[in-house]
């Protein structure tokens, strides 16, 4: 398996639907990932940024190809705090 960059990213409306989806509560949701409800509060209103690894675990949790996640960092829904570049291959 490939290594994942130490990175994080603004994924805010993502995490948030992905909860919603599960019909679960911020506190129900952050206590799964270990999180405050306070961080996850800030990640979904993309006042922090989340590390990139913990979004991919998330995704995979909710059996979401990790292709959508870079898709949509291809369209710039969701966005990195730092600039870098990915390849899309």
């Amino acid at each position: 398996m490939a290594k994942i960059p130490n990175i994080t990213v603004y994924a805010g409306k993502l995490l948030r639907e992905l909860r919603e989806l599960s019909k679960i509560s911020q506190k129900q949701f952050s206590a799964r990932y270990d999180l405050s409800k306070s961080a996850l509060n800030h990640y979904e209103n993309n006042r922090t940024a989340i590390s990139f690894q913990l979004l991919l675990k998330i995704a995979r949790e909710y059996d979401m190809d990790k292709n959508i996640i870079y898709d949509k960092i291809k369209h710039q829904e969701l966005y990195f705090k730092k600039k870098i570049k990915l390849s899309f291959t």
